[in-house]
């Protein structure tokens, strides 16, 4: 079994009014031991570990190589959860970059928000009949290229090196 755990997604950033819910339960928890109020400190700690898995949202991957299965899992109180698929339904991995927007705040500006674009090297295994997978998110190429490889050797799929192979079309243009 092969497990990339892909860490907190904290609801895909919605979960802002929730963590300022579990961050006062904290200090109301911090509060209780300080004055040994046992008993409401076991009310509140549950509420406390139940609102952390609800807001952190952790995610991941996992491979079944000897079975031939592949799923995204999500964890709730510490069971993971997912659709199992078979890995012959993939057809490649596929490494590109992609930039996003982030809205930040800015206390300089008239309209106290801005739109940054960052990006990443992302890794995905491509299906035409069920939805892509990411397996993973790197910063830099030689990571996400080093990852998708050993990825293609285990499982033995092809991959397509789309951010590659624009970068020599356009290397080629360029000298010709």
């Amino acid at each position: 079994m092969i497990t990339l755990p892909q860490g907190p997604q904290f609801r895909k950033g919605k979960a802002a009014a929730l963590f300022l819910i579990l961050f006062v339960f904290i200090i109301y928890a911090a509060y209780l031991i300080s004055v040994v109020d046992i008993y409401e400190l076991t009310i509140i700690l549950p509420i406390i570990i139940i609102l952390s898995f609800i807001i952190l949202d952790f995610q991941g991957i996992e491979i079944d190589k000897s079975k031939g299965l592949i799923r995204r899992y999500k964890v709730m109180l510490w069971v993971k959860y997912g659709k199992w698929y078979n890995i012959e339904s993939f057809h490649s991995i596929y490494l590109d970059y992609e930039t996003y927007n982030i809205k930040s705040v800015s206390f300089y500006s008239e309209s106290n928000y801005s739109n940054e674009k960052n990006g990443h090297f992302i890794v995905k295994l491509l299906s035409s009949n069920i939805n892509n997978i990411v397996l993973a998110e790197k910063h830099n190429y030689k990571e996400a290229s080093i990852f998708a490889n050993s990825v293609s050797t285990n499982l033995k799929i092809i991959i397509n090196d789309n951010y590659k192979t624009r970068l020599q079309n356009s290397n080629s243009r360029r000298r010709g």
